[in-house]
């Protein structure tokens, strides 16, 4: 009996040991500032102002991608990296680098783009998008995002009527209509490849925009150096989030599963919200008092990347845990429930979440009982139209497989 009360206890403690994030890579050199963190299936990239590495194995063995034949200049800036199978697009200081042998070789392209640091790339069906910073050295472009429709063979300007102050893409994102710019000025968006761009910085300080990301081709989150902001077309204006977040502090990275969100703030840890941001729940246990930065999630495991506090004197890490045990942090702490309206008031369309796990119903009824709208609601986000609807109060009422929740909401 004492034998096994011990393995117990060893096996429970061992169990906690793991449920953290634990340093899985530390092998970058005193003075390597590491900039981005992505995943391509097993495989994880981090891109530095020396070169990128990467591991095959979900962190478990690291090389260099730099050496004899490789082409792979050291001594760069890699702010930006994508990873698509054999693929490898690498934004450096000078233009972007592609490999179409998983990293073998590597060739610049930046045939109309010039030698500007690249800092977000963007894949989408044969597109591919390069947020840059248009000052190289002393001379300023007029290029701030560009589109290549021939695998980064040549690139076009599609800065378009960008305000001028704006210097910097920081961020680019896409919601299967829409083209979204994170800037140095706030967020734009275009529809028409860049010709017109749009403002879109209702509710959001028109300050740099670090990240952008995109669920469900319906709901944006956009991080900059006062937090995060999330903005839905029904409600037309960025909604600074909080219920768990720290206050005021610069988002360093954005990454998402399904509908989970993941978030790193530079100064504080990582957050998981499982509802589209509404609440949020720290799973930073293990990283200590370092400085955070990117972050990155494929099937298996979640990577952030972290710096010591007195920058630049110790190496920087990529920490690791496993995905299915940091969602179960949220998990345990507060269920979802079947449906969630997303804004209130709205005005011409309202964003609506099912969680019932099977098909649903919304039906909007006005105040004196009468049903105006009946609408399918199918799993995750849903967008309805409601600009036909007349204003003022709406009840509505979401039945799904033996789960019902209802509403009041203001349309304005």
């Amino acid at each position: 009996m004492k034998k096994f009360i011990t393995l117990a206890i060893l096996a429970f403690f061992l169990n906690m040991a793991h449920a953290q994030f634990a340093t899985c890579y530390s092998a970058f050199t005193d003075f390597e500032e590491i900039y981005t963190i992505t995943t391509d299936g097993e495989h994880v990239y981090v891109g530095t102002n020396n070169t990128i590495h990467r591991s095959p194995d979900n962190g478990l063995n690291w090389a260099i991608m730099t050496g004899v034949g490789v082409n792979l200049p050291y001594s760069n800036k890699y702010m930006a990296i994508l990873a698509d199978g054999s693929n490898i697009y690498a934004g450096s200081d000078e233009g972007i680098y592609r490999s179409v042998n998983g990293g073998a070789t590597f060739e610049l392209k930046n045939n109309g783009m010039g030698s500007l640091q690249v800092l977000d790339i963007l894949k989408v069906e044969s597109n591919i998008y390069a947020g840059v910073n248009r000052w190289d050295g002393i001379i300023q472009y007029d290029q701030r995002i560009l589109r290549s429709t021939d695998d980064c063979e040549t690139w076009t300007n599609i800065s378009g009527d960008l305000p001028y102050l704006v210097n910097k893409v920081y961020a680019i994102a896409w919601d299967g209509n829409w083209l979204y710019a994170g800037t140095d000025r706030g967020v734009y968006r275009t529809q028409n490849h860049g010709e017109n761009w749009i403002a879109m910085n209702n509710g959001l300080p028109e300050w740099n925009v670090y990240k952008l990301l995109v669920v469900n081709n319906s709901v944006v989150f956009a991080g900059n150096d006062d937090g995060l902001y999330r903005w839905t077309n029904s409600e037309g204006i960025w909604s600074k989030l909080s219920n768990g977040l720290p206050e005021n502090t610069s988002v360093a990275g954005l990454a998402k599963v399904d509908t989970k969100i993941f978030a790193t703030f530079s100064l504080e840890t990582v957050f998981v919200s499982p509802d589209l941001g509404e609440n949020w729940y720290n799973i930073g246990l293990g990283l200590g008092t370092n400085t955070l930065g990117d972050i990155a999630v494929n099937e298996d495991y979640v990577f952030v990347l972290t710096h010591p506090i007195q920058h630049l004197q110790l190496p920087g890490k990529v920490h690791r845990r496993l995905l299915e045990e940091a969602l179960g942090v949220k998990v345990n702490h507060s269920p979802e429930p079947a449906f969630r309206f997303l804004e209130n008031p709205v005005q011409d369309f309202i964003s609506i979440v099912n969680r019932s796990g099977a098909q649903a119903v919304v039906y909007f009824y006005s105040n004196d009982g009468r049903l105006l709208l009946q609408a399918n609601l199918s799993e995750g986000v849903n967008t309805i139209d409601i600009r036909h609807l007349p204003h003022g109060l709406l009840l509505l009422q979401c039945t799904g497989a033996n789960m019902a929740a209802s509403a009041r909401i203001m349309k304005i």
